[in-house]
């Protein structure tokens, strides 16, 4: 987990899990030009980030990362290769961020803000996993037109 200071915030970079996207997700696009390319699984792995912004005597959560769920790749995606003797891991898979708030020293209950960029599914899985509000003491904030669709 990796922090950087901007005058009196910390902001520290976290992770909820990640999702295997097959490369047919980026057409006319070269995996390997834009980093270390497709996982030996097949898929480019793109980790499911949210922001722990803290100062001036507020703890703000940007994005709310994909909750505790698995998904499985849908019918007719290709899907990742598994481990030779192992599962086919899912399409997306998240969890991670109540042991990351943790790991930062924050508890939910710390969190008076969660700021949701937009309203995909994976930005908004701790909001209220299972009907119940996680961060039972902050205000979710996000832009109207996402609210609108």
């Amino acid at each position: 987990m990796e922090s950087i200071v901007v005058g009196q915030y910390r902001i520290t970079a976290l992770s909820d899990g990640m999702s295997r996207l097959p490369p047919m997700f980026f057409p006319g696009l070269d995996p390997c030009q834009h980093g270390a390319g497709p996982d030996p699984d097949g898929t480019i792995h793109i980790p499911t980030g949210c922001f722990l912004i803290q100062g001036d005597g507020r703890t703000i959560l940007v994005d709310a990362g994909l909750g505790p769920l698995s998904l499985p790749f849908p019918d007719g995606i290709p899907t990742a290769r598994a481990v030779a003797g192992g599962d086919t891991p899912p399409l997306s898979e998240g969890g991670d961020l109540p042991a990351q708030l943790r790991a930062a020293g924050v508890e939910s209950s710390d969190v008076d803000t969660v700021l949701l960029t937009h309203l995909h599914s994976d930005h908004i899985g701790w909001i209220a996993p299972a009907g119940t509000p996680y961060f039972g003491e902050a205000s979710v904030v996000f832009g109207e037109p996402d609210w609108q669709t």
